[in-house]
């Protein structure tokens, strides 16, 4: 159980109660939750939030941990591929923000539409798509030494921004164009907000009981697309909710120099906003859903993520890591 310990329960206070679960259970005991309190939430036009305080049952965290375990070891995997130029072209891991996508997951159905942002292979993950897929995805058809073997020239450079047929989009994509029934993702910077804008204004055209989530980028966030279609899904009363993975870095430059706001969830004074620092996603999502079905009002959502390295910018900041103190896992 040391490993256990190390892994999870050391870096983030949402899964050291699931540590003692596991720890209780391998003593012989078994609990049927455990309890944790996260830090109180930032509301905009909004009278009360989520609770802060949370239940997880054991198998909820034993699920969580196997889910974000699995993403980690992908996403490492993946940034060595990358490395060795298996991968070709674009590749944005999600290292450091496992557990968002895993949270809100938890709290959608099957039918509601994602639109993902640039950090997809997470999010693909928990919609459905296999690691095979994923990965078949990403790599190239034609290898250096198949390059240097038979000197390819042009043929290889169109070639090697093509992955394996047995690819998601059928080695067509890359990182930038995963896609599963329900979700799809795009490379157009600020354009998964116009396109998942769109998602719910199909749901609601076609009065479907679900709604629409358009996940998005802290360096995205200025773009005056999304402005433009926060406008359009107030006029129309959309089902849609806004998230913003804010992991504080826009590629490279600190959120601190690209916006004159930082803060994401009211950048705008009429739609509600919650910002979350300890991710209680899935509860924080719910409630959103609901109130999404009940009154369809847009909703935003700031989460903050980290990020700790993309290939081949690392974030991390010389002589300290702070990004490693809020690791999801």
């Amino acid at each position: 159980m040391s490993f256990v310990a190390t892994a999870v329960g050391r870096k983030h206070r949402m899964f050291k109660n699931a540590v003692r679960v596991l720890v209780s259970r391998a003593a012989g005991t078994v609990p049927v939750e455990a309890q944790f309190r996260t830090k109180a939430y930032r509301l905009h036009l909004l009278e009360s939030g989520p609770s802060t305080l949370v239940n997880l049952t054991r198998d909820d965290a034993l699920k969580f941990y196997r889910q974000m375990t699995l993403i980690r070891y992908m996403e490492e995997e993946i940034d060595k591929l990358y490395s060795e130029e298996y991968i070709r072209g674009v590749c944005h891991n999600c290292i450091g923000q496992e557990a968002l996508s895993i949270g809100v997951e938890g709290a959608i159905e099957p039918e509601d539409l994602v639109m993902g942002g640039y950090r997809n292979h997470g999010w693909v993950y928990t919609r459905g798509l296999s690691v095979l897929e994923i990965i078949a995805e990403l790599l190239a058809q034609v290898t250096r030494s198949i390059y240097n073997h038979h000197n390819l020239k042009d043929e290889y450079v169109f070639c090697s921004r093509l992955g394996r047929k047995t690819g998601c989009a059928k080695g067509k994509g890359g990182s930038m164009h995963l896609q599963t029934p329900n979700f799809l993702c795009t490379g157009i910077l600020g354009s998964q907000v116009s396109v998942g804008t769109g998602f719910a204004f199909a749901l609601k055209y076609q009065k479907a009981n679900n709604v629409a989530l358009a996940v998005y980028g802290d360096g995205a966030a200025n773009q005056g697309q999304v402005y433009e279609s926060f406008n359009m899904a107030k006029l129309w009363d959309l089902p849609v909710i806004y998230i913003c993975e804010n992991n504080q870095f826009a590629m490279s430059t600190p959120v601190s120099r690209a916006s004159a706001l930082n803060d994401f969830h009211n950048r705008v004074n009429f739609l509600p906003g919650i910002q979350a620092v300890d991710l209680n996603a899935e509860e924080e999502v719910r409630r959103g859903i609901e109130a999404a079905k009940s009154d369809p009002v847009p909703h935003t959502r700031d989460a903050f993520t980290d990020v700790y390295f993309h290939p081949p910018i690392e974030y991390k900041v010389r002589g300290c890591d702070p990004w490693t103190m809020h690791d999801d896992m």
